[in-house]
């Protein structure tokens, strides 16, 4: 039986050669899960966009009941009804968002971090006017109602402007 020795630099060339091939393996899965979460984060950001499209819209109109003496209880109730559903859902993009921070890039960062401040605010007023409505129900036309609504209007429009620009860079 005659015996052959694979050469020691053969082995070598051969370990390096399935190494490599290993680590690039694991690069590219790494590089295509990246790659799916900006993807996944560029869709949360149009969906924040759209969703304070309507907060924007719906609390304009919440906002011109307040000078309608004949408005009912059950008018600002139905715009209420409306708004939180979308604030409720822009909140939850952005904590995925916010948790897919490192493939984001610095300026995206940055929409992301307004975009926190200015989410906070809505579901403030979202729950400060739900409280004056509760509170109210014989004087819905107050100001604070009033004043909730425009917050609400300035807000959203600047957000629905802020994630329009990060869609449109990427």
């Amino acid at each position: 039986m005659i015996r052959r020795s694979v050469p020691v630099r053969g082995l070598a060339v051969g370990t390096s050669l399935l190494l490599s091939g290993f680590l690039f393996f694991a690069q590219a899965k790494t590089s295509d899960k990246a790659q799916g979460e900006k993807f996944q984060a560029q869709s949360h950001f149009e969906s924040i966009r759209k969703d304070a499209s309507i907060v924007q819209t719906t609390a304009a109109n919440l906002e011109k009941l307040t000078r309608d003496a004949t408005t009912k209880w059950a008018d600002y109730d139905r715009k209420w009804n409306e708004i939180k559903p979308s604030v409720e859902d822009m909140s939850m993009k952005l904590a995925e968002i916010e948790a897919m921070r490192s493939t984001l890039s610095p300026s995206e960062q940055k929409a992301l971090d307004k975009s926190m401040v200015l989410i906070k605010a809505l579901k403030t007023n979202t729950s400060e006017i739900r409280m004056q409505l509760d509170n109210s129900r014989n004087n819905l036309n107050q100001p604070l109602i009033r004043s909730f609504s425009r917050n609400m209007v300035q807000k959203s429009e600047t957000l629905e402007k802020l994630t329009a620009k990060v869609s449109a860079t990427s």
